[in-house]
């Protein structure tokens, strides 16, 4: 559960910089907080879905 609570940290954290470097016009600053957001998330999907093994709602619908 730590995994996904650091993986939402780190989401949050790259959204607010991404508004905080485009108010700033800041492309390098930009860039980084981008890939910090989307690091954040592939954390938050493996560990919600493949560590604690909860199933997807498209697993739910095959047969």
């Amino acid at each position: 559960m730590i995994l996904f609570d650091i993986g939402a940290v780190l989401f949050i954290t790259g959204l607010i910089w991404i508004i905080w470097f485009l108010l700033k016009k800041n492309k390098g600053a930009l860039i980084l907080s981008v890939i910090t957001s989307l690091i954040g998330g592939i954390i938050m999907i493996v560990s919600y879905y493949l560590l604690m093994n909860h199933q997807s709602v498209f697993d739910k619908m095959i047969p």
